[in-house]
């Protein structure tokens, strides 16, 4: 007599993959195990039947569009610890700001989802730096939850009010973090320049548009004295400071001396502010020179990989690979190179530093607390040419709809 044969559970929600080969699916979202395992993209038909029931199951056109299932539940209640006891300090510095990102913040997330996406978005970046072997999930994960999160961010931009624009400031905030920790694909410095700057400037019009209304909210620290103070090393503070400094001579003779002069100076001043203020030179950075870079004129390209050896110096996972990407991703004419040793030797100088990795008993800087300083606010910040200047107004029924300003990493199209 045969052996008798095992009843064989068929897997009717199987992912596409695991179908196409055959093979039992666990039925995991977003992403199987086996396709894990095979670092392969993972996708689930959009008319599969219940597991218990082999009917198709219901689909609510609201739920299908806004929260479809990313992780599972479990898993992002672990993200949620996590944010709340491992991300946040990565992300704040000043004692000022812990209340409003210890509570403040995930308040708001609760109540707003794009938020909330934003959320698990920077979380799994941030577990994804913490295992190698995982990164391909977490990273695939984190771009599930900014992809459903923006769509339902820009509603919210149509019809920005005292009411929504908390949640909507601290997305931008939020999601330009994002932005500068999410690793892409055929990186080219000047894109990504552009792509930081869209989004720091989306946080900016937030700010001058609404300022009344957010000082008097969860984000209010956010508008308090600071209370610290950075110092560099010494020895880092001279040789940055020097090398800086050298800038003026190589643009001397440029026509376009005063934007480079100007830019030079925000370095300086950025360099000296604290270690992480060269995050938003994209924002700070006047128009003429923006578009210079963006022309890629060499000296303007030069500026730049000073600002990318900047940004090797912060020590921060959300920052990590970004100077070195930038330094290692611009180069110069060979004639410039050859004709003007000072540009040569500048560029020389950045290409090594990028290839330094922090000495694990050296530090670079230190904070100094109880020091506290006026703020600058936005305006004082900005280019004087930028346009952003004219948002600011005292009669908050003339303000300007941040939507209509921002530009191509929080517009619509």
């Amino acid at each position: 007599m045969p052996p008798t044969r095992k009843a064989h559970h068929k897997s009717r929600g199987g992912c596409v993959q695991c179908k196409k080969r055959h093979v039992k699916c666990d039925e995991v979202r977003p992403n199987c195990g086996n396709c894990v395992k095979r670092e392969a993209t993972c996708s689930f038909s959009s008319n599969e039947q219940s597991p218990s029931t082999g009917h198709e199951e219901p689909k609510s056109p609201i739920a299908s569009e806004t929260r479809q299932s990313i992780l599972s539940r479990v898993e992002e209640l672990e993200l949620i610890h996590f944010f709340m006891t491992t991300t946040i300090k990565t992300l704040c510095h000043d004692p000022k700001d812990w209340h409003m990102w210890e509570v403040g913040l995930p308040q708001l997330a609760f109540q707003n989802d794009y938020l909330l996406d934003a959320v698990f978005a920077m979380t799994c970046l941030h577990r994804g730096s913490l295992h190698p072997l995982n990164k391909s999930y977490w990273l695939r994960s984190a771009v599930q939850y900014q992809s459903r999160a923006l769509p339902m961010f820009y509603k919210v931009l149509d019809n920005v009010n005292e009411g929504t624009c908390h949640a909507a400031f601290a997305f931008s905030l939020l999601t330009s973090m994002v932005e500068i920790a999410m690793p892409q694909t055929d990186y080219d410095p000047i894109e990504h320049l552009v792509g930081l700057r869209s989004y720091f400037r989306g946080s900016a019009t937030l700010w001058l548009t609404m300022v009344d209304h957010l000082r008097y909210g969860p984000m209010d620290p956010f508008f308090k004295p600071k209370t610290i103070v950075w110092e560099y090393d010494p020895d880092i503070r001279k040789s940055f400071h020097d090398r800086l400094t050298d800038l003026y001579d190589i643009v001397a003779g440029s026509p376009d001396v005063k934007i480079y002069n100007e830019t030079i100076d925000l370095l300086i001043r950025l360099f000296h502010d604290s270690p992480y203020s060269i995050m938003v030179f994209s924002l700070f950075v006047g128009p003429d020179f923006f578009h210079l870079v963006c022309q890629r004129e060499p000296l303007a390209v030069l500026i730049y990989v000073y600002v990318g050896v900047l940004f090797h110096n912060v020590n921060i996972w959300w920052g990590e690979g970004v100077g070195e990407r930038i330094v290692n991703g611009l180069s110069l004419p060979a004639e410039l190179l050859e004709n003007n040793p000072k540009c040569a030797s500048a560029l020389l100088w950045a290409q090594q530093q990028v290839k330094k990795r922090p000495e694990p008993d050296k530090v670079l800087f230190w904070r100094i607390f109880n020091a506290k300083q006026p703020n600058e606010t936005v305006e004082d910040l900005l280019h004087p040419d930028d346009n952003l200047h004219s948002l600011r107004s005292n009669n908050p029924s003339t303000v300007t709809t941040p939507s209509a300003y921002l530009g191509n990493g929080l517009t619509k199209d």
